[in-house]
């Protein structure tokens, strides 16, 4: 049997320095941190971002990844979503998009109308998070670059 315990990042910090040694972890936004400890009195310390998955999350993912294309997306999140987290969404993407092209982030702010501070954590998740906005900008430049050897 495990036992988590929820705690705040600066009590994770202060009690076992930083659980994993990088500091992009809390770059990344990561505030909380959830102490396991085992059966045998292990403990080991884990960022709460680590502990977003479950059965409704993975249910969400296997929606989406069921959907044919960009139409049947458009509807599934309107249906889903606020108009509001529509945009903030759709925002977060133009910012990553512009951060990749190397932008500075007042001039991604100018153009995308973000804080400086969601900015910053875009970043931070673009170069320090799971891998999710790499993946996704690597995936969407090779259809780019397959429609434009295709159109020659």
């Amino acid at each position: 049997m495990m036992l988590w315990q929820k705690e705040s990042d600066q009590a994770a910090v202060e009690s076992i320095g930083r659980p994993d040694g990088d500091p992009a972890t809390t770059a990344a936004g990561c505030r909380e941190w959830w102490r396991e400890t085992d059966e045998g009195g292990t403990t080991t310390v884990q960022p709460a971002s680590d502990q977003w998955r479950d059965e409704a999350v993975d249910d969400l993912l296997d929606a989406i990844v069921a959907l044919e294309d960009r139409s049947e997306a458009a509807e599934f999140l309107r249906d889903l979503c606020t108009l509001g987290e529509l945009e903030a969404m759709a925002q977060r993407w133009h910012v990553v998009r512009l951060l990749n092209q190397g932008l500075h982030y007042q001039e991604v702010s100018r153009l995308t109308g973000a804080s400086t501070g969601t900015i910053t954590r875009v970043a931070a998740w673009l170069h320090h998070g799971t891998g999710g906005y790499a993946l996704a900008l690597e995936r969407l430049a090779g259809r780019s670059a397959r429609s434009a050897h295709s159109s020659q």
